[in-house]
């Protein structure tokens, strides 16, 4: 049986085709920006239970789910995201075969969609149907070997798909089964090592999947070649409704959840985080998420740090985001979404961009690029928010600023009183010293303190930009009257004295007269004819 989709906005000419009782919606929402948090009042509201698969270059399609009231969905939505805009259009799709939520939704290699199981009201389905993203055609697949709900799937490296754990009415799973698209047939896998509700499935870079959750410590590695399972260690924690994400490493963070299944009560949320590292098959503890959470969602940013956002305590969802950074180990506090979200999806686009769907009005996340204003380090492409804008560096020298007019969010350096050095200290030669509290006169030849008392600088002037004497000098200019800078040392020294009548150079000696010599010898030969010319008179 097959039932054509109606949406028409992923660029194919099938207007026509749309069945009679679906009524497009189609619309352009003008998002409400808040930080890097945008509300889209036009996305599909108040589903949860939901799946969101990118399906192209900024196309989400979210099918299922339940809504406001709890009845199950057979609708599906396409939302379609401009990168570098803060817009996102959504369609009303087709129906489903078959109204379901708690279901899996795994692309495989042929691009089609294999929805699988989840539930109606108090039953659990065993049915499955395939999405063809081309043609918008959904076909009822052959149905899976037992009934599940609240499951994991992971395409194979073979184009299969395997699907783990669940429940069935209440009855936690550890069967596990594969798809086989080219014979459109199911086979059984062996089991698990332990039953898995809400377990999450993680492909690693070798092919092999990590399988974790369900109210246990311990976890399964499912390898494609030998389609077995091996258990892998414990967790620290034993979580269920929990986030895990692949680390650029290729290790896996697994983070908060609830310790025990019967909840979501305070008691049983835990903010604990741990990483598994397939090279040693160990698990390690890492600090905690700042915030306590479960049924949140979990995206790998382009910076390759770890998006955790939304979630719920006991029954209240929240609208926290903490940043999980690898490379520091370390957790931040992001800007918080526009509204709560549990239960929710969270898709990233390859620009970066994150389209969380459910529980409320969609939102749109996104970086904020370099010299933009911010409040939070988390928010910023670069990582660092410095001075209130999103910084190229860390900018962590005490005479360093990084919202420097025209520096364009580079880190520059900074004089005065504009810097981060301690209270009481100021930059001068950057370096950060201690702040005299003193102003320069008009002249500059002193320094004022607080209450009008001059203080001579001599032999320099005050430097205006911190209002205190100079220390050393680049030229003359930066000395006092009667002293000069000495290139050398780089300080002012006295001027030498004058050494002549007229008041010349003090620094020079006084220039010889070449006329000096001669008028000396004539006036000593003209005292010799007087001496004798006297002796001859008293000799007469």
């Amino acid at each position: 049986m097959a039932r054509r989709w109606g949406w028409a906005l992923i660029g194919l000419s099938i207007a026509c085709s749309a069945p009679r009782d679906v009524e497009p919606i189609a619309q352009v929402s003008s998002a409400v920006a808040q930080g890097p948090w945008s509300i889209l009042p036009s996305s599909p509201p108040q589903l949860t239970g939901h799946t969101a698969t990118l399906i192209g270059e900024g196309r989400v399609l979210v099918i299922g789910g339940v809504n406001a009231i709890d009845a199950a969905q057979d609708r599906g939505y396409l939302l379609v995201h401009t990168p570098g805009k803060r817009v996102v259009e959504t369609k009303l799709a087709g129906k489903l075969v078959e109204a379901r939520q708690g279901h899996t939704a795994t692309t495989m290699a042929s691009g089609k969609i294999l929805v699988a199981g989840g539930e109606a009201g108090i039953e659990v389905r065993s049915t499955a149907e395939l999405v063809d993203t081309t043609t918008t055609l959904t076909t009822l697949a052959a149905p899976m070997r037992g009934r599940r709900t609240k499951h994991a799937a992971a395409a194979l490296p073979d184009g299969k798909v395997l699907v783990v754990g669940g429940r069935a009415a209440l009855a936690e799973l550890s069967s596990a089964e594969i798809y086989d698209p080219g014979t459109n047939t199911w086979s059984d896998a062996p089991p698990m090592s332990t039953p898995r509700v809400f377990p999450t499935a993680t492909t690693l870079n070798d092919g092999t999947i990590l399988v974790v959750g369900g109210t246990t410590r311990n976890a399964d590695l499912f390898d494609p070649k030998t389609k077995t399972f091996t258990r892998v260690g414990n967790m620290t924690d034993a979580r269920v409704g929990h986030v895990a994400s692949k680390l650029p490493s290729g290790k896996v963070l697994v983070a908060g959840g609830y310790t025990e299944l019967l909840g979501p009560s305070s008691a049983a949320v835990t903010p604990t985080a741990e990483i598994y590292d397939p090279a040693t098959k160990a698990w390690t503890k890492v600090p905690p998420m700042p915030t306590p959470r479960g049924n949140a969602t979990a995206t790998l940013l382009p910076n390759g740090a770890v998006l955790v956002a939304g979630g719920r305590v006991e029954l209240t969802p929240l609208n926290y985001v903490d940043v999980y950074d690898e490379k520091t180990n370390a957790w931040q506090s992001g800007s918080p979404m526009v509204l709560p979200h549990a239960l929710h999806t969270a898709t990233a686009f390859s620009n970066g961009d994150v389209l969380v769907v459910g529980s409320a009005f969609s939102e749109l996340f996104t970086l904020l690029p370099q010299a933009t204003e911010c409040s939070r380090a988390a928010d910023c492409e670069t990582g660092f928010c410095v001075d209130g804008v999103c910084c190229a560096t860390s900018c962590t020298g005490g005479c360093e600023r990084c919202d420097t007019s025209g520096a364009s969010g580079a880190c520059t350096a900074v004089s005065g009183a504009f810097n981060h050095c301690a209270p009481g200290n100021t930059c001068i030669k950057n370096a950060c010293v201690p702040s005299a509290g003193t102003t320069c006169s008009a002249d500059r030849l002193s320094v004022v303190s607080k209450d009008g008392a001059p203080t001579s600088c001599a032999p320099y002037v005050c430097d205006n930009s911190v209002g205190v004497c100079a220390k050393e000098c680049a030229s003359s200019v930066d000395c006092a009257p009667g002293s000069l800078c000495s290139a050398g040392t780089k300080q002012c020294v006295p001027a030498a004295p004058a050494a002549d009548d007229e008041g010349g150079c003090a620094a020079s000696p006084r220039p010889s007269r070449p006329w000096g010599a001669a008028f000396a010898a004539v006036a000593a030969l003209a005292g010799v004819v007087v001496a004798r010319r006297r002796r001859a008179a008293r000799t007469r």
